[in-house]
């Protein structure tokens, strides 16, 4: 199974959990997976797209807190 297909599966997941809690949780980590899934198309290595997903939520989580 090709890596973007998994980050794409587990950016679902994320979001499926995301709509189950209506509480903005999860959001962050299925754009993470989603800039992962991009990457791993581009043909990125694994601790790269590792990294980018999980800078981009750390990111995003603290750009948007406020509105947590």
């Amino acid at each position: 199974m090709p890596m973007w297909l998994i980050w794409i599966l587990l950016m679902l997941v994320f979001l499926v959990f995301e709509a189950a809690t209506m509480g903005l949780t999860t959001i962050w980590c299925a754009v993470g997976c989603l800039v992962a899934s991009v990457m791993a198309a581009c043909g990125a290595p694994m601790w790269a797209q590792i990294a980018a997903m999980v800078t981009i939520s750390v990111i995003l989580f603290v750009l948007f807190l406020v509105w947590i």
